[in-house]
């Protein structure tokens, strides 16, 4: 059990380690604006040419947005867009699209800069990537400065003109019973919907049906929160738990045993950390994975058990808390 409980708490700890890496869009931008900053010598003078993306909403956002971040930072001398606009426009360019690093010389040439800023968004299906170029005029030289990854959300697709209100995700997975209430191991199902409500946070509904192998049976009904349909998941969420089974105690009086049934129900507070793996480019199936905590309110499920030394039958209380891994598919819509 303890080797059992160890590798859980290296699962939780790895997973939450590794959904740190993964940012929201805005702290992409600020991490990028400081990492310039330290890139450069002071007072450098600097051109943001272009972020490569499939919108031109998205690129301008992401534009102005860099921008505004590098003139609070007062570190870079910044050429004036307009100038920039002017340039690009006379070599037929958008701030959106790819353009070759003879073209960001040319350009930061043409201005008289030190360095170009330039970037592009890479879809990685479950997540984007955010990269940001920088050039090096006297150098002729351009290399990747940073590459952050970003979790999707609303205010992604809507500057990328994706519909939001279709951001839905039904799950369909196994579990495995590992400890609690039941002293065994043991294997169960769940189902899951899931939808996004804000630009950070999905709401959904779950339905649990684990057994162990000694035939006790537990139905979890909850509703939780979530941090929305990124490579990797953590939700919250209250529910409804529902134990059955019984206890087989060996009667000396009458040399045999006895089933004696036992039944509780309660409130739960559950947890979950997990990750999803899209297996497909439209980014609408994902192999899915984790752990699932919860921990009941109350006294949990009393067991009759038989004091030998005072000859009477007693009660005692199990934990109120048991995890399950699980495994299965989940569908985007």
């Amino acid at each position: 059990m303890k080797k059992i409980i160890l590798i859980l708490f290296v699962f939780v700890l790895t997973a939450i380690n590794s959904f740190s890496q993964v940012l929201s869009f805005n702290d992409a931008i600020v991490r990028s604006a400081r990492s310039i900053e330290r890139a450069l010598s002071h007072r450098s003078i600097v051109a943001v040419i272009n972020f490569n993306s499939p919108t031109e909403a998205f690129s301008n956002y992401v534009i102005e947005e860099l921008i505004g971040e590098l003139l609070k930072g007062r570190n870079i001398n910044l050429i004036d867009q307009r100038r920039i606009v002017i340039i690009m426009e006379e070599m037929n360019f958008k701030y959106s699209d790819n353009v070759n690093d003879e073209s960001l010389i040319s350009i930061g040439g043409t201005l008289g800069v030190q360095t170009v800023i330039s970037g592009q968004l890479l879809d990685m299906n479950t997540f984007y990537r955010f990269i940001i170029n920088i050039t090096n005029i006297e150098e002729a030289q351009t290399k990747t400065l940073i590459s952050l990854d970003i979790r999707n959300d609303t205010k992604i697709y809507k500057l990328l003109g994706k519909d939001t209100t279709k951001y839905n995700l039904f799950s369909a997975n196994f579990s495995g019973v590992l400890n609690g209430f039941f002293p065994d191991m043991g294997f169960g199902v769940r189902a899951r919907y899931e939808r996004l409500i804000s630009n950070n946070w999905s709401l959904g509904l779950n339905f649990d049906w684990s057994t162990s192998f000694q035939e006790d049976n537990q139905v979890l009904f909850n509703i939780s929160l979530g941090n929305g349909f990124g490579p990797l998941f953590y939700r919250m969420g209250l529910g409804y738990v529902s134990y059955s089974g019984y206890e087989e105690i060996y009667e000396y009086y009458y040399q045999d045993t006895t089933n004696y049934p036992f039944n509780s129900n309660g409130l739960a507070l559950v947890f979950e950390v997990g990750g999803r793996i899209n297996f497909n480019k439209a980014g609408k199936y994902f192999f899915e994975f984790g752990l699932i905590g919860t921990y009941v309110f109350g006294e949990g499920i009393f067991i009759f058990d038989f004091d030998y030394e005072n000859r009477t039958w007693k009660d005692f209380t199990l934990i109120n808390t048991f995890s399950n891994l699980f495994v299965g598919m989940s569908y985007a819509f």
